[in-house]
């Protein structure tokens, strides 16, 4: 019986890991579809930001590993949408960067999206009929 429960032990910590998670942040193994869009809408409506730190902002959703290239052609396609806006900001210490902010269009889709999570207990749930 020993023997089985260190193989069961040995056979998740391959799976998953050797490393502990917290339970703020728990691991999210699959990535729901379009899963980034109401990420950077929510970022996007406490703050202006960049592409890599909206990128960082998404650990705090529990996400990792982000593809740079995904995040910004998510961003150009939500410009195009209409839901978010950008312009290049230059600082006198760094380079120019481009910086995002959601539009009214946003902000509707955002809400819109926090009241169809609201009325679905608090958990995201597949939809055909948006992104958020």
């Amino acid at each position: 019986m020993r023997h089985e429960k260190e193989r069961v032990v040995r056979e998740e910590k391959r799976k998953h890991g050797d490393e502990s998670r917290s339970a703020e942040y728990p691991r999210i193994e699959a990535r729901p579809k379009n899963w980034l869009v109401p990420v950077i809408l929510l970022t996007l409506r406490d703050l202006h930001s960049y592409g890599y730190k909206l990128m960082e902002q998404a650990t705090a959703f529990g996400f990792e590993a982000i593809n740079p290239g995904t995040v910004y052609r998510t961003l150009r396609q939500m410009e195009k949408d209409g839901t978010v806006n950008s312009n290049w900001e230059t600082s006198r210490g760094g380079p120019a960067r481009r910086m995002y902010s959601i539009t009214d269009a946003g902000e509707a889709a955002s809400t819109s999206g926090l009241s169809r999570l609201s009325n679905t207990g608090g958990h995201l749930t597949p939809s055909s009929e948006s992104t958020l």
